[in-house]
């Protein structure tokens, strides 16, 4: 059974118009593992389309006055050349993907992390039904979290392998070129 997040006047009684302090400890060391990961997403983000743009230098350094040669008409070459830039342009995507999960776990991350803070506060100890929302809150936002971060791995992961399988593809398309 997914719990929803409760909306309207039940929603602002929380959170809406209320500072809520939460200790730094609770979140500075996932801020810095999270900038990790999308530093290495970016990095790959950056030799996907670093991969992409090597592909239209060898296809600028191989033409002839503005006309393509030979071997690039050949079928080999612009089916591994296809190939090449569909894992590129598949691994960039990925790594976006990455970034967007990313985030968006911190965000449920830190949000649950603000309704726990408010879990402790005096008021809502008193207001049962108000404490059983927030724990409701907290299980949704810290499920939501774990999905997104379980996804946002593999998706790392894919964008990394599309990679190599772009660089490898690439290679070959120069071969076949060079040896027509």
């Amino acid at each position: 059974m997914a719990i929803e997040p409760a909306t309207g006047e039940a929603r602002r009684s929380f959170l809406s118009g209320r500072a809520v302090d939460v200790p730094e400890t609770r979140y500075k060391a996932d801020f810095e593992l999270l900038d990790r990961y999308l530093g290495f997403s970016s990095e790959l983000l950056r030799m996907a389309l670093a991969g992409m743009a090597a592909f239209g230098a060898i296809v600028g350094l191989l033409t002839n006055n503005g006309e393509f040669g030979r071997p690039l008409h050949g079928r080999a070459f612009v089916v591994i050349a296809a190939l090449a830039l569909s894992m590129l342009a598949m691994s960039a995507g990925c790594a976006l993907l990455h970034r967007y999960l990313a985030s968006d776990g911190m965000f449920h991350h830190l949000r649950s992390a603000k309704y726990l803070v408010v879990q402790g506060d005096e008021d809502v100890q008193h207001d049962k039904s108000a404490l059983a929302g927030l724990s409701a809150r907290v299980e949704a936002d810290e499920a939501m979290r774990n999905a997104r971060y379980n996804w946002a791995g593999g998706i790392l992961f894919a964008s990394g392998g599309f990679l190599m399988a772009g660089v490898v593809l690439l290679g070959a398309s120069v071969v076949v070129v060079l040896t027509l």
